[in-house]
């Protein structure tokens, strides 16, 4: 009896789990995960080998809310895996008032040749479209701010990208092993290595000694200059805005100035880098 009381007792204690319920679009078949009493809902996540919405098929309007037994919830969000290795879907229309694309939210949808993406997208996570082998071009929101590693790596009929100025966050490998990508690398000089006003990378030997970013550049990408061991100062232009995770980790810069213009600096951006003055 006793033991029965402290069992009862230790489960009221316990915190409550709140099981999100689904509800799947006739038309699409695609999964939407939502809290009964909830005011938001999102596209159902899925795990490393299962898509959440394994049977959605065809051209694919993701709805920008949800009604179920009389009420309404918002959708906000395109969770993990959701889409993972559907190899059905065809195109993808993400609507007004979702603001995140979740990590390998498409990974590796083979078929997917195009994705429209409404002003409200502000971020891509990590290898939410990669390895889209049909996916041929991508025009991004204007207002967009975060695009993710490996967000497009391997795309492989990726040609037509059209970068938002308002970019503040950005994989150096976002882009890797696209055409898109590829060509300008081929056809850049040996040095840094630009697109648009975004610092990639570098093309050829590593830098060293003094550093000059060139003026015009917004942002400069995550990991971009990592383990460029012989740089030992840099130079920022006063257009900057951002610099992005391990930007310049494991390089042995003694002293460095950042411009009063950059509001954001990613985790790790100078890891391990010994500095006399930041």
């Amino acid at each position: 009896m006793k033991k029965n009381f402290l069992l009862s007792l230790l489960a009221m204690l316990l915190p409550i789990s709140v099981l999100a319920d689904v509800w799947q679009d006739p038309a699409t078949k695609v999964n939407y995960e939502y809290t009964v009493g909830g005011s938001t809902a999102k596209v159902m996540a899925g795990a490393t080998t299962t898509a959440g919405s394994p049977d959605a098929t065809g051209s694919i309007d993701i709805l920008s809310k949800i009604t179920v037994d009389g009420h309404e919830y918002a959708v906000t969000n395109i969770a993990s895996y959701a889409f993972y290795g559907n190899e059905a879907i065809t195109s993808v229309s993400v609507p007004r008032g979702i603001t995140y694309i979740g990590r390998s939210a498409f990974c590796k949808c083979k078929n997917l040749v195009q994705a429209t993406l409404s002003a409200s997208v502000d971020s891509i996570d990590m290898s939410a479209f990669s390895n889209c082998e049909s996916l041929s071009s991508v025009v991004f929101p204007q207002k967009m701010s975060f695009i993710g590693s490996w967000a497009f790596n391997g795309c492989s009929s990726l040609n037509n990208v059209t970068l938002p100025s308002t970019l503040e966050y950005i994989s150096s490998d976002a882009f890797g092993n696209t055409p898109w990508y590829d060509t300008r690398y081929a056809a850049a000089a040996d040095g840094l290595f630009y697109i648009d006003n975004i610092l990639f990378g570098v093309k050829g030997q590593y830098p060293t000694g003094t550093v000059t970013i060139k003026e015009g550049t917004k942002v400069i990408a995550s990991a971009s200059l990592r383990q460029c061991v012989d740089i030992t100062a840099v130079n920022f232009p006063s257009s900057l805005k951002s610099i992005g995770g391990s930007a310049f980790g494991y390089c042995n810069i003694t002293s460095i100035e950042i411009p009063a213009g950059v509001t954001y600096i990613g985790n790790s951006a100078f890891n391990s880098t010994v500095t006399s003055s930041l």
